[in-house]
């Protein structure tokens, strides 16, 4: 996973703006939930960040938007947050937060088709 700006993503999807129904969501979310955390990354991550989040943090699932894919199973989610320290928390975890994919591995990614796989041996 890859925290991205606003603008990053506008950049990646070739846009210069949301359509106006993800601007309204995005609106609502963030008058309830002001802290957002925006990143690039897989469905495994996602839910995996998700997983995290409720067995350490609170047992619900984060609000988010997801803004459509890139690839395959693969683009921007934002998380909204009303907590600004449980955001950066959330900020500081993702860069080096390893999922369990199907296969079994602990992967992340680094961007579209750049899989880092944990290296478990001691």
């Amino acid at each position: 996973m890859l925290l991205r700006s606003f603008d990053e993503m506008l950049t990646a999807y070739g846009i210069d703006e949301l359509e106006k129904s993800d601007q309204t969501d995005r609106l609502n979310m963030l008058i309830q939930f002001p802290y957002p955390v925006l990143f690039e990354g897989s469905y495994c991550e996602y839910d995996g960040i998700q997983n995290w989040y409720s067995q350490n943090i609170q047992t619900y699932s984060i609000p988010f938007l997801f803004y459509g894919k890139l690839d395959y199973d693969y683009g921007f989610f934002e998380f909204f947050f009303d907590d600004p320290a449980i955001a950066q928390r959330i900020a500081e975890l993702i860069p080096g937060f390893y999922s369990i994919y199907p296969n079994g591995k602990r992967m992340r990614t680094a961007g579209y088709e750049m899989l880092i796989v944990l290296n478990e041996e001691k």
